[in-house]
């Protein structure tokens, strides 16, 4: 599909705009999320994976994360990101135990994806494929890739000038691209120089270096319009206690339970459960959702759940009741929390505390808790007459857009045919592709010629064309895919969420 785009000029790919969203961080303040259609994704990953092939050489060993994969066979483009950033602190740690009077600079550039220019990712692009001499028939093929993902992400970006897709591997490796004129310098000039993503840290000789290199790493990332931020630059000697946060240093309850896990045995298993039970509480406990523990936790917590042969032995209800508790309190989390309460058991007690989030405009403050909380009822199937009447209104309001989204495949799961048919009828005032693709799903079981052709037909975004005759088709009924159960084999695999 991409070859006739990549090596035709007159050939256009029409991207659609996409979809800005609002996402609470830790501390409550937001950052945004650009979210386009699937064709949209699989277009931007596809030329990023010819610019892969022949530029992350390009790219300094210092730098561990969106590295291409170098392991045969692998089915995956990038290397393992929980091994990226264990070797990531392994050397630097190394290289900082190597003398007691070493010190560690830590920084982290500000709001780094949303003030990215699309200019300078384009300039990183060719001056990297030349310094690579890597011939002049990939180099057209990569400035013809180069201009047009650049062209694309004009459509998708905060801005026509900057601002790229956050929470993507191809904007991640875009990034890299752009930070390797720093990478290469602070290389050159002989500093002990480590990078994953927007995370920088450099062993030092002394203070004074450290102010030295932190001086220039400012003056040269000011260049590309991006900053440090403040808050999180530390320089710090190996005394200081805080030094721990950003140094490998094993946790010793996660090495344990990791042991245990993989094991694969049953009667090991069951030895894991209450540590890994005793470690998830805490770190709720704590306010440390958003760290790469949790994330841990809860990946294991899921499998376990969907577990026949194991799920038996374990008491889920102290940890569903804790995490529901703090939907409110900690409600940046709640895509990680989500994951959890889809696969456990839910009693009336959680059920009634989550409505009542989404019922309260007062607490229901963030649109996109909204719309992971609609997903949680409806793969549990819960049906209430309130809730039905709730997402009437919110489909009626239109307002938020992520919530309105659940609200509309809630009507269509948990509802019946005339919650299905209201959503027919307001179809015309979904304006993005999430609603549209949730309207579809709703009333994909609906008659064509009585409803769909009168409501909505004349509406349908170009991408979603043929969506209603293949749901009506192949899936009638079918509003989700459920969640898989899991066996004892896959209770130790590492993935992605546990690096974050």
């Amino acid at each position: 599909m991409l070859v006739k785009y990549i090596n035709n000029p007159n050939k256009q790919y029409i991207p659609s705009v996409s979809n800005q969203y609002n996402i609470p961080k830790k501390g409550f303040t937001l950052r945004y999320s650009l979210e386009t259609n699937i064709f949209d994704r699989l277009v931007y990953q596809g030329i990023v994976d010819i610019l892969i092939d022949s530029l992350d050489e390009g790219i300094p060993s210092c730098v561990y994360s969106h590295r291409k994969s170098r392991a045969k066979n692998s089915k995956y483009i990038f290397q393992n990101p929980i091994e990226a950033w264990k070797d990531f602190q392994l050397h630097l740690t190394s290289e900082l135990k190597k003398s007691p009077s070493k010190v560690l600079l830590v920084t982290d550039i500000q709001n780094f994806f949303e003030n990215i220019q699309l200019k300078d990712i384009r300039k990183s692009i060719l001056r990297i494929s030349k310094n690579l001499m890597l011939g002049k028939p990939k180099e057209r093929k990569i400035k013809a890739a180069t201009t047009l993902i650049i062209r694309l992400l004009k459509k998708w970006s905060f801005s026509e000038a900057h601002g790229i897709p956050q929470n993507r591997d191809a904007s991640s490796f875009l990034a890299n691209l752009l930070m390797e004129k720093l990478d290469s310098k602070m290389i050159k000039e002989g500093y002990l120089y480590f990078r994953y993503m927007d995370d920088l840290r450099v062993v030092c000789e002394d203070v004074f270096q450290a102010r030295k290199i932190l001086k220039e790493i400012i003056i040269e990332i000011r260049k590309l319009g991006l900053n440090v931020n403040s808050q999180k630059t530390f320089i710090l000697r190996q005394e200081d206690p805080r030094i721990d946060e950003f140094i490998y240093k094993p946790i010793r309850e996660i090495e344990q339970i990791e042991s245990l896990l993989k094991s694969k045995k049953l009667k090991n298993v069951k030895i894991a459960l209450p540590l890994l039970k005793k470690l998830s509480l805490k770190q709720i406990r704590k306010n440390k959702t958003q760290d790469r523990e949790f994330r841990f936790c809860i990946h294991r917590l899921d499998t376990i759940a969907r577990c026949k042969a194991v799920n038996s032995f374990f008491d889920f209800k102290r940890i569903t009741r804790a995490i529901v508790d703090e939907l409110v309190e900690q409600p940046f989390s709640t895509d990680v929390f989500a994951r959890y309460l889809k696969s456990v058991e839910l009693t009336k007690s959680n059920k009634a505390k989550i409505k009542a989030i989404l019922s309260d405009p007062h607490r229901n403050v963030y649109s996109w808790q909204g719309y992971h909380l609609w997903l949680i009822f409806i793969f549990h199937g819960y049906k209430s007459k309130e809730l039905l009447v709730l997402a009437r209104r919110i489909v009626s309001e239109n307002k938020k857009a992520p919530e309105t989204a659940g609200a509309i495949l809630y009507l269509g799961s948990c509802g019946g045919k005339d919650d299905r048919e209201f959503v027919a009828v307001n179809f015309k005032n979904y304006k993005n592709y999430l609603m549209q693709r949730y309207g579809i799903i709703a009333i994909h079981e609906l008659d064509y010629e009585d409803v769909v052709k009168i409501h909505v037909k004349d509406y349908v975004m170009k991408e979603l064309v043929g969506t209603y005759m293949n749901m009506h088709a192949n899936f009638n009924g079918q509003y989700f895919t459920p969640l898989p159960n899991t066996s004892v084999s896959d209770l130790y695999r590492d993935i992605p969420t546990y690096v974050g």
